[in-house]
């Protein structure tokens, strides 16, 4: 549930959205972002976790040909694409919204999408 707060400071109205932690809106968590694996090779190439000595924040994967990496923080998550960085707090497998493809890796930043990738199209699409 989202509402509107209204601060006052000296004299001027700020208006502050207020999230409230959903089922939809909580971060992204290591088991999220693992489940990547599931999702068939031939439409997700996953890397996955790189090595380190200490805990691996960084999630390697590649769609249609383009790499990606998912920084993972326990509040929230950084889709980098080579010096494009989106920060999410929420990742989905779904399909058809907004581009009529059969899948997309859907991001969102606290309830609104912040990027979509487009996974996988229908059957003849692409001929």
């Amino acid at each position: 549930m989202r509402s509107l707060r209204i601060i006052k400071s000296e004299g001027v109205n700020v208006v502050v959205k207020k999230h409230e932690l959903t089922d939809e809106t909580k971060s992204v968590t290591r088991e999220c972002i693992e489940s990547l694996k599931n999702i068939s090779s031939d439409l997700i190439g996953v890397k996955g976790w790189r090595t380190s000595e200490v805990l691996s924040r960084y999630f390697d994967f590649s769609v249609r040909g383009a790499n990606y990496t998912i920084e993972w923080w326990s509040n929230i998550s950084y889709l980098h694409c080579g010096e494009l960085i989106i920060p999410f707090t929420r990742l989905s497998y779904l399909g058809t919204w907004p581009n009529s493809f059969k899948h997309n890796l859907q991001f969102y930043y606290h309830g609104d999408v912040c990027a979509i990738l487009p996974v996988e199209e229908w059957e003849g699409e692409n001929e």
